[in-house]
């Protein structure tokens, strides 16, 4: 019978991770914590004259970049759907650029994307504008 040599990476030395589960001389797609999470908050309300403030900020990760896309939009303002709100590789929160107005009124699925260059975590958040 064969041997299987184990090898420890950086990241698993840094992360903790137990050797035996991450590398046996093969790599096991899936194995492991990437180490990156999505935290896009709480759902949360506005009304209309307020701009929405987004925080990602309790993601997790090292030198995160973040993504903030309308997944849904009220019937209305469908075609706002797949719309990057928000693009960045250093900033985790922002305040939307413009205040609510009546069209924007209803239920917003917004996403949070978070990537470190090799592993990508989501989450995401209901805004509702009344």
């Amino acid at each position: 019978m064969g041997s299987i040599r184990l090898q420890a990476t950086p990241q698993a030395k840094q992360r903790g991770l137990a050797l035996a589960t991450c590398v046996a001389a093969l790599v096991v797609a899936g194995c492991g914590d990437s180490g990156v999470s999505a935290d896009a908050g709480e759902d949360f309300s506005v009304t209309v004259g307020e701009a929405p403030q987004f925080d990602g900020c309790d993601s997790s990760g090292d030198s995160l970049s973040y993504t903030w896309t309308i997944v849904e939009a009220p019937p209305d303002m469908a075609d706002d759907t797949g719309k990057v709100l928000r693009q960045s590789i250093t900033e985790c929160a922002f305040t939307l650029e413009s205040e609510m107005v009546v069209a924007d009124t209803g239920a917003w699925v917004i996403e949070l994307e978070v990537t470190d260059g090799s592993a990508t975590a989501s989450d995401q958040l209901t805004v509702t504008v009344t």
